[in-house]
């Protein structure tokens, strides 16, 4: 196993702190704070420098809110300054442990996502089925607050075994210090599923049967709202019809992965329809 070492001087250089602000402001010109950040870019990212170089940068606490799509969930945001440095510290660290993860997992990960994690599941129900001639289940698990359960003593145990930086290490103590640690992991009670392939699988919004791929009805609502409430918005005047396209396109690409050729031709129609109303 490789050692790294000397990584601090590179996670909080002024070319690696620039960068990960080019990378964090992608789709957020638009938001207040990230606003009020640029407007003063280089002075905060200098003091930001100067207090990672004195060591007197300290984590500020995370704001708590909460956002319902499709479900309520509570959403823990930090702030832009220290998103900046989380940026920063991933440029320079995913390297390091992205050849270590397993090749199926698929989430936050370059190359890989949602329509590669359907595909992949896919392959494996087909092949162990034999393309739907033999008895094949799916168990669908989900750990119960996977990020508020991880024990940071372990996960330090893991990191520190490849960067052999004591400021690397103490740099990411804070980043989730407002976590509950708790001793182990533990599956969600409510959240564990055992089905028959040819019942269909539910998988990241599509449901997986022996010889094709439907959207799950859930997700086809959630679309089918969405777009009404931006075909209104045009109407009202606060969208433009290209607008309106784009996002029509969108949805139209997530049904791409599966097979809902008539339900495509459906929006496509019903979208033309109330745009000409």
């Amino acid at each position: 196993m490789q050692v790294h070492r000397h990584l601090f001087e590179r996670i909080i250089s002024k070319e690696n702190l620039f960068t990960a602000w080019e990378e964090f402001r992608k789709g957020k010109q638009g938001r207040k704070d990230v606003q009020e950040f640029e407007r003063k870019l280089e002075q905060n990212l200098f003091r930001l420098h100067r207090g990672l170089v004195a060591g007197t940068y300290r984590h500020q606490p995370y704001s708590a809110f909460i956002i319902c799509d499709p479900k309520q969930r509570r959403i823990h945001k930090a702030t832009v300054r220290d998103r900046i440095l989380h940026h920063a510290v991933f440029t320079v660290l995913n390297p390091i442990f992205e050849p270590a993860f397993i090749a199926h997992s698929f989430s936050c990960r370059k190359g890989k996502g949602t329509h590669k994690a359907v595909d992949a599941l896919d392959r494996m129900l087909r092949s162990v089925s034999r393309n739907g001639t033999r008895p094949c289940f799916g168990l669908k698990c989900d750990i119960h607050q996977f990020f508020a359960s991880v024990d940071h003593d372990i996960l330090l145990g893991i990191l520190e075994k490849r960067l052999k930086d004591e400021k690397t290490i103490a740099l990411l103590l804070p980043i989730r210090s407002f976590l509950k640690e708790h001793l182990h992991l533990d599956l969600h009670p409510h959240k564990v599923t055992l089905r028959k392939y040819r019942q269909g699988i539910d998988f990241l919004g599509y449901v997986l049967l022996p010889h094709h791929r439907v959207l799950r009805t859930k997700a086809r609502r959630r679309i089918v709202r969405k777009l009404g409430e931006r075909i209104t918005a045009h109407k009202a005047g606060l969208l433009t019809e290209e607008s309106v396209e784009q996002s029509l396109q969108s949805y139209l690409g997530v049904l791409s992965h599966a097979n809902c050729y008539r339900l495509s031709q459906d929006f496509q129609n019903q979208c033309w329809f109330l745009l000409q109303e």
